[in-house]
């Protein structure tokens, strides 16, 4: 951290970033770096254990941080207890291991200056892949994610209970400038872990929608994601880590259809 990326701003952008973490100490700084422009950082953290609370209470000797303790709700509502904490006109709801890039800073001004008939904006992001020197993707095509909206105009689904989203009445665009920086990288067996957890969770989901699992899907549907990420995201064109990653969501989309079916049979035995 240099006395540099301290600077004060001097009109500060009428934003307030929205942030949950727990134990993020190797990605917090570079995401609250980014905001320097907002008027406002929210974090809710949920009982960090490493260094990530010394961090932040560093930054927010310089920087508008508010700090608060929240016991885990779950990744919707505990987005939505960050947000709920927002006085500017304007909410960006960003990750802890995510941050903007020089470009996407460079277009907040613009992008809150949007006519009123517009709600709120997807912004590109763009994941790193493993490795201490892989650089993040130029050839994968960047998810776009709805992440900035007006204050008041845009909820999170309390049904989500991973891959959590925000819903709006309203009218949302795409913002083509700049990159949301995610960080988030692991190795296999990490991640594979990770994924397993979120299937879980989706499956979860499914059961609690009445949803009934499909003999098709589970046939096909990670054979649908591994094409729908080498080929629509071009993680063809990463190399191995682009394969690795399509391998991946493949992974993912099976455990969720293996997990949906046993939990549907076991609630059958206790009809």
């Amino acid at each position: 951290m240099t006395d540099d990326q301290f600077t004060p701003v001097s009109s500060p952008l009428p934003v307030s970033a929205a942030i949950i973490c727990l134990n993020e100490a190797a990605c917090i700084g570079a995401c609250i770096e980014s905001l320097r422009a907002a008027a406002e950082i929210i974090i809710v953290d949920s009982g960090s254990t490493d260094r990530t609370l010394d961090i932040i209470r560093d930054y927010a000797r310089t920087y508008p941080i508010r700090l608060v303790h929240q016991d885990w709700l779950g990744f919707a509502a505990q987005k939505q207890c960050a947000c709920d904490l927002a006085t500017q006109p304007w909410v960006l709801s960003i990750d802890a291991d995510e941050s903007l890039d020089a470009n996407l800073q460079a277009a907040l001004p613009d992008l809150l200056n949007a006519p009123p008939d517009i709600t709120g904006w997807k912004l590109r992001r763009s994941r790193k892949f493993y490795g201490p020197q892989t650089r993040l993707s130029q050839f994968a095509r960047p998810a776009k994610i709805f992440r900035l909206y007006r204050n008041g105009s845009a909820r999170f689904d309390m049904a989500d209970l991973v891959h959590e989203g925000l819903r709006t009445k309203g009218r949302v665009e795409t913002c083509w400038r700049g990159l949301l920086r995610h960080e988030g990288a692991f190795p296999v067996e990490k991640q594979m872990g990770k994924e397993a957890r979120y299937a879980f969770l989706k499956a979860q989901q499914r059961m609690h929608n009445g949803k009934k699992p499909k003999l098709l899907r589970l046939m096909f549907s990670p054979f649908y994601r591994f094409l729908r990420s080498l080929l629509l995201d071009r993680l063809i064109l990463c190399g191995r880590q682009g394969w690795i990653e399509a391998q991946t969501a493949a992974a993912y989309a099976f455990m969720t259809e293996a997990i949906h079916y046993q939990m549907w049979m076991d609630a059958q035995k206790h009809k």
